[in-house]
């Protein structure tokens, strides 16, 4: 896992207003604005620290890898790709759930940290014809993967889940 990022991307569009909020979205630090914004601007210390972690990136993807393998072999679904031109660093380990904030209280309770990895208001617009982004704001969870976790570890929170879909079997994605 790389521990820094930085600005890169590109919204192309002749809807001049959506340009516009993604400027606004973009130019995080020189808005007074209270709006949900994103600073991903790399400074001189990331960029020294993300330099250094590419030495081990190998060994992070392998890591990565074993775990989400290892959600998959414990019957959790997880998003996931089969296109052969895209190489996932496996960063997330996203899992689709009718109720995902129900989800994440039950295994909050079990002592297991999830996320919801975009909310809806994260979105920049909540328009109707964007059903994709809206649909997986609000269906998503994000497991586990950081690389201090064990194949056990996994397999312990693989095994909550189920405890969960078996008590609330309504709330499996179908």
């Amino acid at each position: 896992m790389l521990t820094c990022g930085g600005n890169g991307g590109a919204i192309i569009s002749k809807d001049k207003s959506l340009i516009r909020e993604v400027k606004n979205i973009r130019e995080y630090d020189q808005k007074s604005i209270k709006k949900l914004h994103f600073n991903f601007t790399l400074n001189e210390i990331g960029a020294a620290i993300g330099i250094s972690q590419l030495n081990k990136i190998d060994s992070f993807i392998k890591n990565r890898d074993k775990l989400f393998n290892t959600y998959l072999q414990n019957h959790i679904e997880l998003l996931q790709t089969d296109n052969s031109l895209i190489k996932s660093v496996k960063f997330r380990a996203i899992h689709i759930t009718k109720h995902p904030k129900k989800l994440s209280k039950f295994l909050l309770s079990k002592k297991i940290e999830t996320i919801i990895p975009y909310t809806i208001n994260e979105l920049i617009t909540k328009d109707q014809s964007m059903k994709n982004s809206l649909n997986f704001s609000q269906n998503t969870i994000s497991l586990p993967m950081h690389l201090n976790l064990s194949i056990s570890n996994v397999e312990f929170i693989s095994k909550q889940i189920q405890k969960y879909y078996k008590k609330f079997p309504n709330d499996r994605f179908n």
